[in-house]
Order: C-alpha cells, then sequence, then structure tokens
C-alpha cells in the first residue's frame, strides 16, 4: 500500500483543506470502521502520527495511516476477535495539534469501581500516557458534585479545572447515552479541548 501512487484527487483536496488551517502541524489519526464497537474498541491498533507538518509529509502519514489496518497487530486483534479483514474498513481524520500543556483521558464511569468519573492527567502531549511510558496523575470524581474524592499525584494540577472536565464528560455521556472514553488537551491558557469520545467497552 505504501507503494502505490496517491490518488490525486484526494491529494489535491487534502492539500487544498490543508492550507486552510491555522496551525500547520497536524495529528493524523485512525478511524477505522470497527473501531469503538459495544464489544470490542480497537483502541491503538491502527496509528497515530503527531506534529506533521508539510504538504509531503501529510500525505506520507496518510498512506502510512491507511497502511497501519494491515500490521501485525491489527491483524491479530481482528483474528482474535473474529473480523473479517475484508469488512474493516479505514478512513483518516486530520486535526490541528494543540501545543498541550496537560493531555489527559477521563472515563465517565470508572471500569473498575463504576461509580466513579476517572480522569488522568499527564504534562505534555498525551500520547505517552495512552502508550503507558508514564505514571499520571489519577483523580476518582464524585458523579453527582463533580469534586475529587480520592486522588494520585506526580505533579500540581488546578483541582477547579477538574472540575470542568468531569462536567464536560458528564455532557458528553449524556448526548451518546452512554459511559464514555475521551481524549483531552489543554493548551498553556487552561482551554480544555476534546480529541476523542469513544463508548466504553469494559463495562
Amino acid at each position: 500500500m505504501l507503494k502505490q501512487k496517491f490518488p490525486s484527487n484526494i491529494k489535491k483536496e487534502v492539500i487544498k483543506n490543508y492550507k486552510k488551517l491555522k496551525n500547520k502541524k497536524v495529528a493524523v489519526r485512525s478511524s477505522a470502521t470497527a473501531e469503538d464497537l459495544p464489544t470490542a474498541s480497537f483502541a491503538g491498533q491502527q496509528d497515530t502520527y503527531l506534529n506533521i507538518k508539510g504538504d509531503k509529509d501529510l500525505i506520507t502519514a496518510i498512506q502510512k495511516c491507511w497502511a497501519s489496518l494491515f500490521t501485525s497487530r491489527a491483524i491479530y486483534y481482528r483474528e482474535k476477535n473474529n473480523f473479517k479483514h475484508r469488512d474493516v474498513l479505514i478512513a483518516v481524520v486530520i486535526q490541528e495539534m494543540i501545543n498541550a500543556k496537560y493531555a489527559g483521558v477521563m472515563f465517565t464511569v470508572d471500569p473498575v469501581n463504576k461509580k466513579h468519573i476517572l480522569i488522568e492527567i499527564v504534562e505534555g502531549l498525551g500520547e505517552a500516557l495512552v502508550s503507558g511510558q508514564i505514571t499520571p496523575n489519577t483523580y476518582f470524581m464524585n458523579k453527582k458534585t463533580h469534586k475529587v474524592e480520592e486522588a494520585s499525584e506526580h505533579f500540581n494540577f488546578d483541582q477547579t479545572l477538574l472540575t470542568d472536565i468531569s462536567k464536560i464528560g458528564e455532557k458528553i455521556e449524556k448526548h451518546y447515552k452512554k459511559p464514555q472514553d475521551i481524549e483531552l488537551a489543554l493548551d498553556k491558557n487552561n482551554k480544555i479541548y476534546i480529541l476523542q469520545s469513544r463508548p466504553i467497552t469494559t463495562l
């Protein structure tokens, strides 16, 4: 797939819209048709590319993202979960990069105790958190008051922001009518960005 010529009509549209972005650094993320199902999340099975800049690198990252549908990891996961390979298709999402001061994930229902909202926060980009490379701050939030009930911290983090994040999670859960696994980022001004939301598959 990486050796195939990129379709010229798609390339033209991608570059035209890329040039409209204020921030020329982007994230190139997969969105496969079998992702985020109630019984199988497929989270992390396809590749994500961060801080991509320039027409050439963007097109290359898109092609690599498409090709990641056929990595040994992705093929094994489909085999294990009884998905037919030809039934799974992949699209690519291009998002402007957030110059993240903090990044995090939020489970609107803690998959373990099923009582709290669980929020994990790291400094910088969230890739290290998602891949398990670093230990995050962990907060268990009361679902009614949106206050911290239990915490494990490695750096100071404003608890009013945790309340704001928790309330946003509640709104997203109500919108989708089921508990959500949410990725988020905060910029230098502590503005909260929601990067992705998907149903929790482990409840």
